[in-house]
């Protein structure tokens, strides 16, 4: 093998061994990585569980533990601020009337916020859903995300 040949072989050499090295690094930075995601990995899981609990409560009606919905379930607003869906709300001023012991039966009742006890006064019975507040912000949520 001559002088040349051997230069060139030594630089083939030398450039594999460049490549090797660089390969290394990347590799090492790769597995560097890799380690940090998954010790990420139980904070991000802990995270999207508190975010699932959220929409949870977010959405959740107190009274059936269902989802509110943009048709007969939209999200009612009591005047303590807190939400129930509208067909609960329907069957608690219904519930109510039924359970009055006045007769003649009133067409008022009190009903209470399952959350709070807050007293809602003189809700007309039967109760039109047409009527009620909606929690404009849980609806204008449910509207947005209804695709996902």
């Amino acid at each position: 093998m001559d002088s040349r040949s051997v230069r060139a072989a030594t630089r083939r050499a030398n450039a594999e061994r460049a490549r090797l090295e660089e390969a290394k690094k990347r590799r090492e930075e790769l597995m560097r990585q890799m380690e940090v995601m998954r010790n990420e990995m139980p904070r991000h899981a802990a995270e999207l569980e508190r975010i699932r609990k959220e929409k949870e409560d977010l959405l959740g009606c107190p009274v059936c533990r269902e989802n509110c919905n943009a048709t007969n379930k939209f999200p009612c607003l009591w005047e303590c601020g807190h939400t129930v869906c509208a067909d609960c709300m329907i069957r608690l001023v219904a519930r109510q009337w039924t359970e009055q012991r006045s007769v003649p039966k009133k067409d008022r009742v009190d009903i209470y916020c399952p959350s709070c006890m807050f007293i809602m006064k003189r809700m007309l019975y039967p109760l039109n859903p047409n009527i009620l507040v909606k929690n404009e912000d849980v609806l204008q949520w449910i509207r947005a995300n209804q695709d996902h």
